[in-house]
């Protein structure tokens, strides 16, 4: 038989197409990676740094009290209440001492106190994205203010503060917790509406 001279050649033979399958596996599995292992990661190092946020004295590591000790030069008889470090690392070159007998604020280069018997006023306001500022201020007039991050429990510090020198602080925080503080009164006066 003789070919069809009006018949279509025939194709030629056609490569194998290559197997995408391993690609798109890999694909997935950087993106898997990146949303779950990349915070698993950030939570699993986050874990391992030193414990952050207001402390009380009963709950530093000897390491911490060493600290202490050697930067506010602790007298005898003076006790850790409250303990807070600014840094994020929690490195101890900014940190805020709430102690039995003075409050102390120190940086890498600075050292300041106040006596807790000296204590004048206490203010305390909360700030959106900044936490707690605390003002303490003696009675010759020397200030020192303390920021706290917010959820660090500053209040833990504030209350403690409060405690020890025997002032209520003022503030727009302090005005915000004492409201929360209050019982509702149940047998309010309700007012009437006017027409």
């Amino acid at each position: 038989m003789t070919p069809n001279p009006y018949a279509a050649p025939a194709p030629p033979p056609q490569a194998p197409k290559p197997n995408r399958l391993p690609w798109i596996l890999a694909i997935v599995g950087v993106v898997l990676f990146c949303l779950c292992g990349i915070p698993l990661g950030f939570v699993a190092w986050s874990a391992s740094l030193p414990e952050a946020g207001v402390r009380a004295g009963n709950q530093l590591d000897s390491k911490t009290k060493a600290l202490v000790q050697k930067k506010a030069h602790l007298v005898d008889g003076e006790e850790i209440v409250s303990f807070y470090d600014t840094t994020l690392k929690v490195d101890g070159s900014e940190c805020a001492v709430l102690t039995n007998k003075r409050v102390i604020y120190w940086t890498a280069d600075s050292l300041s106190d106040l006596n807790i018997d000296e204590v004048e006023t206490v203010t305390h306001d909360e700030v959106p994205l900044e936490g707690d500022i605390i003002t303490v201020t003696d009675v010759s007039g020397r200030m020192m203010k303390i920021e706290i991050a917010p959820l660090n429990d500053g209040d833990t510090f504030l209350k403690a503060l409060e405690r020890l020198t025997g002032k209520k602080a003022n503030g727009k925080g302090a005005a915000q917790r004492d409201v929360a503080d209050e019982e509702p009164a149940h047998d309010a006066p309700t007012r009437k509406r006017r027409k």
